[in-house]
């Protein structure tokens, strides 16, 4: 009797066992921000995990793509991560404008540690946002060019992470252009999607704007661990107007957990390390298994 007893305990835990994985976040994708990267590994290289990623932002900002910066600063990062024993970080330059674009493929081509390119798609940073025009918005444009970003990653034997901005999902006057951000990654072949959701929380829509992305997303048949939603951890706002609170954040990861979500992207600020700190040890506590001892 007391065996049966213990076969049923093992079996009911083997049962529930794929449902309590599924509540430990896969991966977070890191963004090494503008700034000092001393402060960023002093910071954060401690709660990277195996199966995570780290984004170089280098001329995403509508500036020129500095190559020797970014491949200066992959290597101070890399360097520390592999010291700390890590062997399964993903790395990528996160760039706009597809000329930029052009840029880091030829110059990360002959790098093996550098996986990815990501593309930033989004207005105020690209020539494919012309002012005063809505070339950039309207779908088969915006198709195009990710598309072209992905031939040109490809080209030089790397993965593209499209990066395009959130608004189209919920803002009234965007309506019209019609984003599909399923046919983001299913028409343009981009490899992995990182949208730009950080917007609706501050805002109170972000549960709204996740449905909305959940819903393309199963309509178009695209594996959730392909993309990632963002968060901007940055409650005094001086550096990013889209920044929030620590719990504010948490409970977006939460929410689009709740939607089959599994991979975060977290966009902080120098001038305050605090409060993204205490999202990363909230989400570490709630939803991750506690890193070993002495890692």
């Amino acid at each position: 009797m007391k065996n049966h007893w213990i076969r049923t305990i093992v079996i009911f835990f083997l049962g529930i066992w794929p449902a309590l994985s599924e509540e430990t976040p896969e991966r977070i994708v890191w963004n090494v921000v503008s700034g000092s990267t001393d402060k960023w590994i002093q910071a954060f290289t401690s709660h990277v995990r195996d199966g995570d990623i780290v984004l170089i932002p280098e001329g995403n900002g509508g500036g020129v793509a500095d190559l020797p910066r970014a491949l200066g600063k992959y290597h101070q990062v890399s360097a520390k991560l592999r010291e700390l024993g890590l062997k399964d970080v993903t790395y990528g330059i996160y760039t706009s404008d597809l000329v930029n674009v052009e840029t880091v493929a030829a110059g990360i081509k002959a790098e093996p540690g550098i996986a990815l390119i990501g593309y930033g798609y989004e207005p105020g940073y690209a020539r494919e946002f012309p002012k005063d025009s809505d070339l950039g918005w309207t779908w088969p444009n915006a198709l195009a060019n990710v598309t072209k970003a992905k031939t040109t990653a490809a080209a030089s034997g790397k993965r593209l992470i499209l990066i395009p901005n959130g608004r189209a999902l919920l803002e009234s006057d965007l309506r019209k252009f019609a984003w599909n951000y399923a046919e983001f990654l299913t028409k343009s072949g981009a490899d992995l999607m990182l949208v730009q959701t950080q917007t609706w929380i501050g805002k109170g829509r972000f549960e709204e704007a996740i449905d909305k992305l959940a819903s393309q997303l199963k309509a178009g048949r695209v594996d959730f661990s392909k993309v990632s939603v963002q968060v901007t951890v940055e409650p005094g706002q001086v550096s990013n107007k889209n920044g929030v609170d620590a719990a504010a954040a948490l409970q977006a990861v939460m929410t689009s957990r709740a939607r089959g979500f599994n991979t975060i992207s977290l966009w902080v600020a120098y001038v305050d390390l605090n409060a993204p700190l205490d999202f990363i040890g909230s989400l570490e506590k709630s939803l991750r298994p506690p890193a070993p001892k002495g890692h």
